[in-house]
C-alpha cells in the first residue's frame, strides 16, 4: 500500500523505504525524493508557513499542509509521480522560493 512505501522519522533524521516502493524505479524515486522533502520541511522549522503556503489549495492543517508541500518539492527534484496531489504550476512555483530561501 501507498501508506508504507516510505517515511521519514524527524526525531532521528532517518528515512524509512518500504518493500513495495521498490516495485518500480518511479515510485523509488518519488518516495525517496518525497521522504527527503519531509527531512528538509523539518530543518527549516517553518511548520506555521507551510501550512499559509498550503491552505490556499485547501490543505489548512499541518499533515496535509506537509505532504502536499512534499509533492510538490519532490516534482521540483525530478519525481514524475505524486500520492497526495498534483502539484498545480503555481505550487510548484513557490516550492522553488521555498527552497531558494525566499520566505517572504
Amino acid at each position: 500500500d501507498r501508506c508504507h512505501w516510505g517515511v521519514y522519522e524527524a526525531a532521528t533524521s532517518i528515512i524509512w523505504v518500504g518493500p513495495t516502493a521498490f516495485a518500480d524505479p518511479n515510485r523509488l524515486r518519488y518516495v525517496v525524493l518525497h521522504e527527503l522533502a519531509h527531512a528538509w520541511q523539518y530543518r527549516q522549522d517553518r511548520f506555521a508557513e507551510i501550512i499559509s503556503d498550503y491552505s490556499a489549495w485547501g490543505f489548512r492543517t499541518i499533515g496535509p499542509a506537509l505532504e502536499a508541500g512534499a509533492d510538490c518539492l519532490a516534482n521540483v527534484w525530478g519525481a514524475a509521480g505524486s500520492h497526495y496531489w498534483r502539484c498545480s504550476p503555481d505550487a510548484k512555483a513557490l516550492a522553488v522560493r521555498r527552497l531558494a530561501g525566499d520566505w517572504r
